[in-house]
């Protein structure tokens, strides 16, 4: 049996202090600042920290700081550890050991913005806009609002000439592309589609699809890494 003290991220009562060498981490956390809330807790600085984690989701989990006896971290079995795409899910600069008994996920990228288009009849013209690209799987940025999938791309808005016509005529109508759908885990996200037109026109102009994002990794810094346990690892690991 271990014989490591244990102490909490958050208050427990009815409890006694022990040895300050094991934080837990229950609840969810955006970037959480692992030697801050060891040191807030109780650990001495000098003795190897243990991180348990059992919180449902982590938005980026960095390792960067002095530990000078060591930092094994524990990621559990119901645990998600992922990104809101502004970096890695986990990312190390330091030594640590990592025990994944849960899931390590790269956020996907963001789909691409639907293209615009005009149409001209008669030097009268009606545009019509592109649409959103979805968000990829992960987080929202900043928060720890979570998605196991890629969110679906906006519909492009459409506009129809409505004034007078030669006999004949179909008043002319632009409509921006659909925007692309984000991507799922370690994946790019979908480009977007472009405008079309119909009816009776004299010319168009239009502009095409946005780019595509780029998912992040799931781990950077893999080779300041020890793994006692390598648990589901989704995208890039560098």
């Amino acid at each position: 049996m271990s014989t490591r003290g244990m102490m909490s991220s958050s208050a427990s009562s009815g409890a006694a202090p022990g040895p300050s060498n094991t934080l837990n981490i229950q609840g969810s956390q955006i970037a959480p600042d692992l030697r801050s809330m060891a040191i807030a807790s109780g650990w001495d600085q000098a003795s190897k920290l243990f991180v348990n984690i059992t919180a449902p989701y982590i938005n980026r989990l960095v390792v960067s700081q002095s530990f000078p006896a060591g930092i094994e971290i524990t990621i559990g079995a119901n645990t998600i550890v992922s990104s809101d795409g502004s970096s890695a899910a986990l990312t190390a600069s330091v030594p640590v050991s990592v025990r994944n008994l849960g899931q390590v996920l790269a956020s996907g990228g963001n789909g691409g913005y639907g293209g615009l288009i005009t149409v001209f009849y008669q030097s009268q013209a009606v545009s019509g806009y592109g649409g959103a690209g979805g968000a990829g799987a992960g987080f929202a940025p900043g928060s720890l609002a979570y998605s196991s999938t890629g969110g679906g791309g906006a519909s492009g808005s459409s506009q129809t000439y409505t004034g007078p016509t030669f006999p004949g005529d179909v008043p002319a109508t632009a409509r921006g592309g659909d925007g692309g759908g984000g991507g799922g885990h370690g994946q790019a996200g979908l480009s977007g589609f472009p405008g079309s037109a119909s009816g009776t026109y004299t010319s168009s102009s239009s502009s095409p699809p946005g780019g595509v994002g780029s998912p992040s990794n799931a781990v950077t810094g893999n080779s300041y890494i020890t793994w006692l346990a390598t648990g589901t690892r989704t995208g890039a690991i560098t």
